[in-house]
């Protein structure tokens, strides 16, 4: 008999589904009829060992011979679709699904290529249509649902993938696509319950129980992570899982000498690895993570951030592809400069609003802008930043895919934004896909990354000797850097605004404009100082993305702040234009230690109101502090932790004080926002850029 399809078919159908374990269950082959069965036997051979051109080459001849069938062209398609053939592999499974109208799997598969070959509508189409044909059948929701999802169609997505589950409540795939819908909607409970379901109904399967340990993780479960990463570590002991367990982190620690005791063990795991030289095929699916975690203390971490890159270009040498322009690149532009903006991130969130009036600003006569993400826009700013932009790129959710859009498109100078929040944009920076790489804004940290030119920064921002910090070349504009919009923030009278937020007026509300994951260990005896400081102090932060974050961080402040339970009030999650209501409620605003505010700083000063401030050695600690040297004010910049809870009490407590520093803010704050010098040091950085790298 021919090889099943279970070996092979898995191919087109994960092809471009590159969310873990979303999509992969291989689908069994609907046997051919005996008499052809022996005519393709050998085709069918060379698909399942890999050999896909000798497997349309045979394929081919059977063709012309007028042995078609629809197995015949189903095997043809996913050769072609191996290949990277997508128009061939579409046309020889639409000719497939023509012969065999009713095989659901031809059909599944043709939807698959044609994501692939990036048009999502037709394969959209496909996989509707499919649903409507098997309204009993749960794979096809649960395929629906994935499609729905990399459209950006998210709570249609959650729909579908409910109504599988309520088709086969045991459907474990169902239970990991809710689970990533969830996660990627920050609601880290619910994706956790879905988690736990997928990784009981496949036991077996390291996939699922290394996506549990990541969502154990996200809700603070830090030991139970480690079982469930140790279990998939068990069952395939593959490199990627391998680095994934070592890069488990705390997201609330319990001191600081544990949050540092596990970096300790984190580094020597990575270490160990090293020495073991073991291969991962695709680090971005297998490990998928980035290094976000490990800025959460005050150290340099650079000399970790380039170990680890250096792990991941010996287990995976493909990594460091270069693009054919970026070889001998000097001397041979011709016209404007091409520069793109690569991000997940440039929509409603912190990212968006610090990098989209530049990009809608940046002078075309000298440069064309490009924005490249990884989905359609899909909030308002997102369109507005597409719309300003001369090219959009949406690339392809896996990294040989992305990798090839990028390179194919011939930048001269790649913006990559948020590197270390999102592991498919960090992988992707290893390759060479412009003469100029360039990273900054969305994780103020070196990448470690050695294919990464430059990072931006500012001279407010950085110490004379912040360039051994970086392992890119560290560039300083004299402005921000950002081109900041002026947010719209509530004018309230101070009681209005905090009876509308159900606080107690009479208080004096310090607004940590934070969740717990945001609260480092250091902050906790600072906290307990301004509430010995001052009686009728009460600290506001908000509810963390899961119950458990708040949970730890009480049980945590018990312990280190004794005046603290009972004195901090958290506050329900909430939009962005809901968000910014907090601050006219504020009589003082609290800077976090070792990762200062950024976006939540530029909309507190637009409120006038101050923020106290211990600015550090690295740039993630003193980005407050450099908005207050923009404006030339110091008054609220604090010189050590004492300092800190002194200024903040003098200020929520002595109404004129504060009513000074609120006029001296409303006075200068205007150079902060909109400035027109952040997108000139941009322009020039970009004409000056490919000369002197």
């Amino acid at each position: 008999m021919p090889p099943a399809y279970g070996s092979w078919s898995k191919i087109a159908l994960t092809h471009g589904l590159r969310t873990l374990a979303e999509d992969t269950s291989p689908l069994k082959r609907t046997p051919p009829p005996q008499d052809e069965a022996s005519e393709i036997r050998d085709v069918l051979d060379h698909l399942a060992a890999g050999r896909h051109a000798d497997a349309v080459a045979l394929g081919g001849r059977l063709l012309r011979g007028a042995h078609e069938g629809p197995p015949l062209l189903h095997a043809l398609g996913l050769a072609h679709h191996a290949l990277r053939q997508q128009e061939q592999a579409i046309e020889m499974l639409r000719r497939a699904k023509a012969g065999a109208p009713g095989d659901k799997t031809i059909r599944l598969n043709l939807a698959a290529v044609l994501d692939a070959a990036q048009r999502p509508a037709d394969a959209l189409r496909e996989y509707v249509a499919l649903a409507q044909d098997c309204p009993d059948d749960a794979e096809c929701f649960v395929k629906l649902a994935a499609a729905l999802r990399r459209a950006g169609l998210t709570d249609r997505a959650a729909e579908m993938a409910q109504q599988a589950l309520a088709l086969d409540p045991d459907h474990a795939q169902a239970h990991h696509l809710l689970a990533n819908i969830y996660a990627g909607a920050a609601r880290l409970d619910n994706a956790r319950q879905h988690r736990e379901a997928a990784a009981a109904l496949a036991p077996d399967d390291a996939s699922y129980q290394a996506a549990l340990g990541d969502a154990r993780l996200q809700c603070g479960d830090y030991v139970s992570a480690r079982a469930a990463y140790d279990r998939a570590c068990a069952l395939s002991p593959t490199g990627g899982l391998l680095v994934r367990r070592a890069l488990a982190m705390p997201v609330v620690a319990e001191s600081a000498a544990s949050l540092a005791a596990q970096r300790g063990r984190a580094e020597d795991e990575i270490a160990a690895l090293e020495g073991r030289g073991l291969p991962i095929a695709d680090p971005a699916r297998d490990v998928a993570k980035s290094f976000f975690q490990f800025g959460a203390q005050g150290i340099d971490d650079r000399p970790f951030l380039e170990r680890l890159a250096r792990l991941y270009l010996a287990a995976c040498p493909a990594l460091a592809y270069e693009a054919d322009h970026c070889r001998g690149a000097a001397g041979t532009r011709r016209g404007r400069i091409r520069v793109a903006f690569v991000s997940s991130y440039l929509r409603d969130h912190t990212l968006g609003r610090l990098l989209g009036p530049t990009i809608e600003r940046l002078a075309r006569s000298e440069l064309e802008v490009a924005v490249a993400g990884f989905g359609p826009p899909a909030d308002d700013m997102a369109r507005r930043i597409a719309s300003a932009a001369d090219i959009r790129m949406t690339l392809p959710r896996d990294l040989a895919g992305a990798r090839q859009a990028l390179a194919e498109a011939r930048f001269d100078i790649i913006v990559y934004a948020g590197i270390g929040m999102d592991p498919l944009l960090y992988f992707l920076s290893f390759a060479r896909l412009a003469p100029v790489q360039c990273t900054g804004w969305g994780h103020p940290i070196t990448s470690g990354v050695p294919a990464m030119d430059v990072f931006l920064s500012s001279d407010l921002v950085e110490l004379p000797e912040a360039d051994t910090h970086y392992s890119e070349k560290l560039v300083r504009f004299a402005s921000l850097g950002t081109c900041y919009r002026r947010p719209d923030t509530p004018i309230l009278p101070r009681p209005e605004a905090a009876r509308r937020l159900g606080l107690d007026p009479s208080r004096h509300i310090y607004l940590y404009p934070y969740n717990p994951l945001r609260f480092p260990s250091e902050f906790d005896a600072v906290a307990d100082d301004i509430l010995g400081r001052d009686p009728a102090a009460e600290i506001v932060m908000l509810e963390g993305p899961s119950r458990r974050h708040r949970a730890l961080l009480e049980e945590r402040l018990a312990r280190s702040a004794p005046r603290i339970p009972g004195r901090i009030r958290f506050l329900e999650r909430r939009q962005h234009n809901e968000f910014l209501a907090l601050y006219p409620a504020a009589h003082v605003v609290l800077d976090p230690f070792i990762f200062s505010g950024g976006n939540t700083s530029f909309e507190a000063f637009a409120a006038g109101i101050p923020i106290v401030t211990l600015p550090g050695t690295f740039r993630r600690s003193r980005l407050t502090f450099a908005m207050y040297r923009r404006m030339g004010l110091a008054d609220c910049v604090a010189s050590d932790a004492a300092d800190y809870a002194a200024k903040a009490t003098a200020i929520a407590t002595t109404p004129a004080l504060r009513d000074h520093l609120g006029r001296a803010i409303a006075e200068r704050a205007d150079v902060l926002y909109d400035d027109e010098q952040a997108v000139r040091d941009y322009e020039t950085f970009f004409l000056q850029a490919l000369g002197q790298t």
